[in-house]
């Protein structure tokens, strides 16, 4: 099951890389393509590598995320900056997570969020915090459109992202397989729905659902 959700996952990726690489391509921008390009390389050999690995260290997919933020960056001509922090008594090596955990949530602020933002300095922001000595928070957050306005804009499409679909499915099963938990929420930037950016928080819990459901 592991291998057959990494098999829809990796090239519904790579399919929406390719067609920034098209957009580049038929503006005839050679220098930015030919950079894209060779970012590009890098990503796919990143993918190959993480492709045969059920998770990977975290300090891995932030290597991954920064390279695929850098593309989009480029394929929007820079009209969004993004920064990743994160917490430095955090250790990045030993904490392991599933393969292109993060990097749906960022395509979707990206694609949902800020493209479609008519705000003269749009951002994404993506952190992690601990909550306390074994469980951590990543936090991705944009000043988008907002998922209201987002919605609207999507109103005619009845079926939900390809990539979120997989990812929770995913999640799902990384959950039956690991000790950790990991699960996610959807929130508001700001108490204005019509304008008020998104923030994605996803938990990563040594807790189990069964104790967490109780308090403990």
């Amino acid at each position: 099951e592991t291998i057959s959700l990494r098999s829809q996952m990796n090239p519904h990726f790579i399919f929406n890389t390719l067609s920034s690489l098209r957009y580049l391509i038929l503006l005839s921008d050679t220098k930015k393509a030919s950079s894209f390009i060779l970012k590009l390389s890098k990503l796919l050999r990143m993918i190959m590598i993480h492709s045969r690995e059920q998770n990977i260290p975290l300090q891995e997919e932030l290597d991954f995320l920064r390279l695929y933020l850098e593309i989009e960056a480029l394929r929007f001509d820079n009209k969004f900056s993004f920064s990743i922090k994160i917490d430095e008594t955090a250790d990045i090596f030993d904490i392991r997570i599933p393969p292109l955990l993060l990097q749906p949530f960022v395509e979707n602020a990206i694609k949902h969020g800020l493209v479609n933002s008519l705000l003269p300095k749009k951002w994404i922001e993506i952190s992690m915090s601990k909550i306390n000595d074994n469980d951590y928070v990543f936090t991705i957050t944009d000043n988008g459109i907002g998922r209201h306005n987002a919605a609207l804009l999507n109103k005619n499409r009845e079926h939900q992202s390809l990539g979120t679909i997989i990812t929770d499915e995913r999640i799902s099963l990384f959950n039956k397989l690991s000790t950790p938990n990991i699960h996610y929420t959807i929130e508001n930037y700001c108490n204005d729905a019509l304008n008020s950016g998104t923030v994605v928080k996803i938990y990563y819990e040594t807790i189990s659902k069964n104790d967490r459901n109780h308090g403990v």
